[in-house]
């Protein structure tokens, strides 16, 4: 559990590659505000999760996040707008994700 939390941490932390006014959709991947709920080292794990609150399994090696950590899936809804992220993820608290949080992240994959 406290290695989930430290690599959600330096996910949620890590250095922006793009501004939020320049947020824009790559040809390969998606950027801008993504509502996270947790991050883990398996698969099935994170996909239980991501079902249970009606969120996605996401490959943190797929991201633009440079501490995220190689092998880890976040589960996660976006991207999006600032605003409507933070509407996803008062939905995912209801929901019972327990600790979330909002980034501006491009993740590809």
């Amino acid at each position: 559990m406290f290695k989930k939390t430290l690599i959600a941490a330096a996910f949620a932390t890590a250095g922006l590659s793009l501004g939020p006014t320049h947020m824009a959709q790559a040809s390969d991947g998606n950027c801008g505000y993504y509502a996270f709920a947790g991050a883990f080292q398996n698969y099935r794990s994170a996909q239980r999760k991501a079902r249970r609150i009606g969120a996605v399994a996401m490959d943190l090696d797929q991201s633009d996040s440079p501490n995220a950590g190689k092998g880890y899936w976040v589960v996660a809804v976006g991207p999006g707008p600032r605003r409507w992220a933070k509407r996803q993820e008062r939905k995912l608290r209801r929901r019972g994700a327990g600790d979330t949080y909002v980034a501006a992240r491009c993740i590809w994959g």
